[in-house]
């Protein structure tokens, strides 16, 4: 993505990034976090590879292919999904290589994508993003919303929205559905003390135990007066079992970005620093390459 210097190169890069996700082609994702790789999600997306490729010296034209993070229902893993331009988007589990031709040609075969419909766990019509809201289309009436899957009843998605649906390692995307509209809001039309009582008003809490005010320790810190201020985000899970922050990181590292970039702006602070454990090479790589594009 080219520099964003300005409100309408941000609107662009918008547009062009909801373009790869509401796509005008078939698009095909492989849920490629930590958990879907080692169920061999890395195998699923090589044979999709290999299948779309042969799709296209058939037929002319090949769906698009890309990795997202975890959607969340790890114990489905490996999740695909599968969206043609008009209907709503396929969600299959526990994929498997010996499925990829069939997905593949489905994108492109409208009998096919009948048949192979009836497969699905699952469906998604429309999307809230909470910065945006999109359709993907209606049909498929056999299959149930995805909110209907088991895992996912009484869930409500508002942390991980974005994971499993965009691509982790494309800005675009994360602008496309809203992504930095709302450090860009901050930064061009509110003061820092503006931003903290928006905070405030939203009864925001830390995730962690104690459930701290967010807007409480915001104003500690922006009262302090310092040469230098830092936004130090504690990515490290200590807990048993607990993974929260390493899919976050996996599946919507910009999302992070965004909100230490906020939380600077609001304190006055111009430096960050993220720790993470090693353990979680995948986080580590995806963030880094977020903080270069």
């Amino acid at each position: 993505m080219t520099k964003v210097k300005s409100a309408e190169d941000l609107a662009d890069a918008k547009e062009r990034g909801l373009a790869k996700v509401v796509s005008a082609s078939p698009r095909i994702t492989v849920g490629m976090g930590t958990c879907g790789i080692g169920n061999g999600a890395d195998l699923m997306y090589a044979a999709l590879e290999k299948a779309a490729a042969k799709s296209s010296a058939r037929n002319g034209s090949a769906p698009v292919l890309k990795q997202v993070g975890c959607f969340g229902y790890c114990a489905g893993e490996p999740i695909v999904t599968l969206a043609v331009p008009g209907k709503p988007m396929l969600l299959f589990t526990n994929a498997e290589p010996k499925d990829a031709a069939a997905i593949a040609e489905a994108a492109v075969d409208p009998k096919t994508l009948d048949k192979i419909s009836k497969r699905a766990a699952g469906k998604i019509e429309s999307w809230d993003f909470r910065t945006s809201f999109v359709s993907y289309g209606e049909g498929f009436p056999e299959v149930r919303p995805w909110t209907a899957i088991p895992f996912f009843d009484g869930q409500e998605k508002v942390v991980l929205r974005d994971a499993g649906i965009i691509d982790p390692e494309d800005i675009e995307e994360y602008v496309g559905v809203g992504g930095y509209g709302a450090l860009a809001k901050a930064v061009l039309s509110m003061k820092p003390e503006e931003v903290v009582a928006e905070v405030e008003r939203s009864g925001l809490r830390g995730r962690g135990g104690a459930g701290f005010p967010t807007a409480r320790k915001w104003k500690l810190m922006a009262s302090k007066q310092a040469s230098e201020k830092w936004v130090v985000c504690n990515a490290d899970e200590g807990d048993p079992g607990a993974y929260m922050n390493r899919n976050e990181i996996e599946s919507d590292p910009h999302a992070l970005i965004e909100g230490m970039a906020l939380g600077a702006f609001a304190m006055g602070a111009s430096r960050g620093f993220i720790y993470v454990r090693a353990e979680y090479p995948l986080a580590v790589d995806r963030l880094r390459k977020a903080l270069e594009s």
